[in-house]
């Protein structure tokens, strides 16, 4: 079949709808169906929330959109829902539908998109597009004003798991992003503590969102939104 449609992997940004890049916007505007990634049936696609405040912004009529769940479940039933998912991409593909799967941030750092698409992705008579989008510890600099990296300095992306020791990227690298904080967050918290980098940490949760939040004292964080990266900055102590 020559008329198979295209697949295009689309990274919306943290959360900013103005953050969404005009590639981007191009491809999701001439898309027959925008594939909505979300975690459970009763929440809303936050990658989803972002692209329909872009449209309205920019005065554009929204594709359809099919929203489909990944729920938190066994590694079993999940390989059973991806590759239900996997096969109706592929059916609507080889209907000639072009279709954009968003997902926050950037399509290759931690998404579901490139588990999801991989495979498909191998196919030679399918077309890909991959379209990246702003990071999130990228936002958190410029809104912080405060640079990731300067001259030699060294940067580091952790995502962060329960009971892991970090005490050497601590120690060296000058700058460490740490994703996915909720999953120890008060283990990570005293860990900075130990390093003597508690000072030089910031965490901002759903950075771009309009219930951004930043938070300096980071010992006296209890509950935060799964949205959280912390950004432990080079202290002033280190040479530059």
């Amino acid at each position: 079949m020559n008329n198979r449609g295209e697949l295009y992997g689309i990274g919306v940004g943290p959360g900013d709808p103005e953050l969404l890049t005009i590639k981007a916007f191009k491809l999701l505007k001439n898309s027959d169906v925008i594939i909505a990634p979300k975690s459970s049936p009763k929440k809303s696609s936050l990658a989803l929330d972002v692209v329909k405040r872009a449209f309205i912004e920019w005065g554009a009529s929204l594709p359809k959109v099919d929203n489909i769940t990944f729920p938190m479940t066994t590694v079993q039933n999940k390989k059973k829902i991806n590759k239900e998912i996997e096969d109706k991409i592929l059916n609507n593909l080889n209907h000639g539908l072009n279709l954009s799967f968003i997902t926050l941030g950037d399509p290759f750092l931690y998404s579901t998109y490139r588990r999801l698409t991989s495979k498909i992705a191998e196919y030679k008579n399918i077309k890909v597009k991959h379209i990246p989008g702003i990071y999130s510890f990228s936002a958190i600099s410029a809104r912080l004003g405060k640079e990731l990296t300067w001259g030699n300095d060294r940067l580091a992306i952790i995502p962060v798991e329960k009971n892991k020791n970090y005490l050497q990227e601590l120690k060296n690298f000058e700058t460490v992003v740490f994703l996915k904080v909720t999953s120890d967050l008060h283990g990570l918290i005293n860990q900075l503590k130990e390093a003597k980098r508690l000072q030089d940490a910031i965490l901002v949760e759903k950075v771009g969102m309009e219930d951004e939040k930043i938070y300096y004292e980071l010992d006296k964080l209890d509950n935060i939104n799964y949205l959280s990266t912390i950004i432990v900055f080079k202290n002033q102590t280190m040479s530059r």
